[in-house]
């Protein structure tokens, strides 16, 4: 959980598609920070693990 300054909380969570590049490129929205491919057959960590 993050508490901000202005009294919003929120739990913070990644997202993970797996998925097939058909045509355009990869690319973040405002309310993202980083994108990038992923090797197959791997997987994130979860926090704590």
């Amino acid at each position: 959980m993050i508490a901000c300054t202005d009294g919003e909380v929120r739990r913070q969570f990644n997202l993970c598609f797996t998925g097939r590049i058909t045509g355009g490129g990869l690319a973040i929205s405002d309310e993202s920070t980083e994108v990038r491919p992923a090797r197959h057959g791997l997987r994130p960590r979860s926090p704590g693990k």
